[in-house]
């Protein structure tokens, strides 16, 4: 069906180009440039005609609960124009609804009024890059809320605890690609509207040489006038982006010389913390090593207490025993040692030496238990 309407139309080849990519786009971010193609239309009888077709893309909310509440939109026109029918021949591919209303108004505009009484042909060119140009502002001052909104976390660089991550630095990535796709759908405006101004020269040539291009009322001045503001509105609205897009860049700079800080500062209170902990395993190596000193001091004075106890012990429980009988105190006060000492001493050396063997079999028991439960 559209290839028969663009036969009917004797369309030229390059808007059937612009269809072809409506096909391709396959994501939200738009696949190729804005473009705009023109030719005109002479004859002998000083009839005048001309062809124009462009592409354009164009920013709208598109009203669904998702992060990102802008669409990127894309729209092919297609105008031709006879002087000798004063009649121009549209295809809109994609147009928003408001350029439908707008040609509505148009046309019951003209049929309301005299036929002399119509407006430029080109002039409606104006009024669709108007109708598209008029979300741009709110676009931009969209992404600039973004970038604000990373940047404000970035405003107390006193603070140790900065709450950057690199999500951040992700975030100003997306606004930093939206801000460049903006630029160049911008610049693919002011080329179109260049297009379209080179047009209305041609017009205006033909026109002084004789053509019988004319319209009863002649807004070709207006269409001019028109285009120059447009071309001045979207140079600011590129400004405006370039800006935005070098204020994102500082910014990314600052989150990711932030995160830099703080990953040096954590890796220096990780190092000084090493340090910490060297010098406190230090401190405790050297007081492990006076416990052992101290311990193994104490270690021989066990000894020698357990040797005192072993020995003296028995030997003083004996003594007790015989304490009596060992020893006699005569009239003359004299003392006399019995002969049965004998018995003291035999009993002395079977108490201590059943004492000492006793312990040492303790001990070795003990030894051998411990070296049992080791692995």
């Amino acid at each position: 069906m559209f290839d028969r309407l663009v036969q009917f139309c004797n369309v030229f080849e390059e808007f059937s180009t612009y269809v072809l990519q409506f096909g391709r786009r396959i994501r939200d971010a738009p696949e190729t440039s804005t473009t705009s193609h023109m030719r005109l239309h002479t004859d002998k009888s000083l009839d005048f005609g001309y062809e124009i077709c462009y592409n354009i893309k164009h920013f709208e909310l598109h009203g669904r609960d998702l992060k990102d509440p802008w669409s990127c939109r894309h729209a092919a026109f297609y105008q031709r124009y006879s002087s000798a029918e004063h009649l121009s021949k549209w295809i809109i591919i994609q147009g928003p609804s408001k350029i439908q209303s707008l040609i509505e108004r148009s046309i019951s505009a003209q049929a309301s009024v005299l036929p002399t009484h119509h407006e430029h042909p080109l002039y409606l060119h104006v009024q669709f890059i108007r109708l598209l140009e008029r979300n741009w502002t709110s676009y931009l001052v969209s992404l600039e809320e973004l970038r604000r909104k990373t940047s404000d976390k970035i405003i107390f660089l006193d603070s140790y605890d900065i709450p950057v991550e690199l999500k951040d630095v992700h975030d100003i990535h997306n606004i930093q690609s939206k801000l460049r796709t903006a630029i160049v759908m911008i610049e693919g405006a002011i080329s179109l509207i260049n297009t379209i101004d080179r047009l209305c020269n041609l017009l205006q040539n033909h026109k002084n040489h004789g053509s019988k291009f004319h319209s009863p009322l002649d807004l070709l001045d207006l269409v001019v006038a028109e285009l120059k503001q447009l071309l001045s509105i979207f140079q600011s609205h590129k400004r405006t982006a370039s800006t935005i897009l070098q204020s994102s860049e500082d910014v990314k700079v600052m989150i990711l010389t932030a995160i830099a800080h703080r990953h040096n500062e954590a890796i220096r209170m990780h190092a000084s913390s090493l340090d910490s902990f060297t010098v406190r395993a230090s401190i405790e190596s050297e007081r492990r090593t006076e416990i052992a000193g101290k311990a193994l001091l104490e270690s021989h004075a066990m000894r020698i207490a357990t040797l005192i106890i072993v020995f003296y012990l028995p030997l003083n429980l004996t003594t007790a025993f015989f304490s009596t009988n060992l020893i006699t105190f005569q009239e003359n006060g004299s003392m006399r040692i019995r002969k049965s000492i004998w018995l003291f001493i035999v009993a002395a050396f079977l108490v201590s030496g059943g004492t000492a063997i006793a312990f040492w079999i303790w001990k070795r028991t003990e030894r051998v238990g411990r070296k049992n439960a080791t692995p």
